[in-house]
């Protein structure tokens, strides 16, 4: 097989590392590659974001296609706006201790899947809403978010705290 570039690798929790070029993805492990490469040549983005989750699948947050999740027999599976995901680009992507699933959206904000749907936490309305571009759970079980205006949300028992960029060292 011809040689292709190496674009990401990503740790997998099993020890296996996932493999990613611009044409596919596939894990490797103990020196073997892991069932079929997952053939991305027809999507047509690339990615802000690698994580996985708590299946084993690799998630990768493209700037057009939603999410992507890759299975290790090379099952491709995508969240976009066609099956509930609010926006299309997403930056930032994380599977909180409850397992619920966070993405940070271009045109949505931060949004929360929970098993089997999806809730804006922001006013969909806002015309002004930032895009979300990081997200991470802290130890207390809080859901921070960056946005690309330079605010902080904290987001802890259904509440919303926000923190302006003149509030910010």
């Amino acid at each position: 097989a011809a040689p292709f570039p190496i674009t990401e690798l990503f740790p997998s929790r099993d020890g296996g590392v996932w493999v990613r070029s611009n044409f596919r993805v596939q894990k490797f492990r103990v020196g073997h590659w892991v069932g079929s490469p997952c053939q991305i040549a027809g999507v047509r983005t690339w990615c802000f974001c690698l994580a996985e989750d708590r299946w084993g699948r690799l998630c990768l947050g493209s700037n057009a296609e939603g999410l992507l999740r890759v299975a290790e027999d090379g099952t491709l599976i995508q969240q976009d706006r066609n099956n509930g995901l609010p926006g299309n680009s997403v930056f930032c992507y994380l599977q909180d201790s409850e397992n619920d699933e966070w993405f940070g959206l271009e045109d949505a904000g931060l949004a929360k899947l929970r098993p089997r749907w999806f809730s804006s936490l922001l006013d969909p309305q806002d015309d002004q809403q930032a895009p979300a571009l990081s997200v991470f759970e802290d130890h207390q079980g809080a859901i921070w978010e960056g946005t690309s205006e330079g605010g902080i949300h904290r987001v802890q028992a259904g509440q919303i705290t926000h923190y302006t960029p003149a509030e910010l060292p």
